[in-house]
């Protein structure tokens, strides 16, 4: 049997990945003041973000309208009270997704800083997940998936 001669292997390279854009060209300077405009109204204002629609009622409506109803009978059945509550408290943590998390976290994130007066990168990379330019409307959508949106004034 003939051996085949190995050339010298080179070690795989590692690709270098492209650095993760924002968006594909620098955006205008339009579109760079209603972005920052949009974010020092939160900052002014970091109550203005809100969690999206949760469907924790949905989720612990029952459990919670069986806990109302045993703790107004009288005697308290308190062994079945504690397991009700037990059981909203876990129905509650699962219907918990990550948007309430953002919400706090992006709160905590603006409050106490300064209005800006350029775009501050890091705080847009920290706060924003998608900027949609058309002609007459920029719309920001927050990482807790919250949409604002500001319109060119005519």
């Amino acid at each position: 049997m003939r051996q085949r001669k190995r050339g010298r292997q080179e070690p795989a390279r590692r690709r270098k990945r492209p650095r993760r854009r924002l968006c594909g060209t620098p955006p205008s300077e339009r579109v760079e003041k209603l972005v920052t405009d949009l974010l020092n109204e939160l900052i002014r204002c970091p109550d203005r973000i809100q969690p999206a629609a949760s469907q924790m009622a949905a989720a612990c409506g029952k459990t919670r309208e069986d806990l109302t109803t045993a703790l107004e009978r009288q005697p308290i059945d308190e062994d079945n009270a504690r397991a009700l509550l037990l059981q909203l408290a876990a129905e509650q943590y699962d219907a918990i997704g990550n948007t309430e998390y953002e919400t706090v976290r992006l709160r905590r994130l603006l409050t106490g800083r300064k209005p800006m007066t350029e775009l501050d990168a890091e705080l847009l990379q920290s706060a924003v997940s998608k900027v949609c330019v058309t002609n007459k409307c920029v719309t920001v959508m927050l990482k807790n998936r919250q949409v604002i949106e500001r319109r060119d004034p005519l």
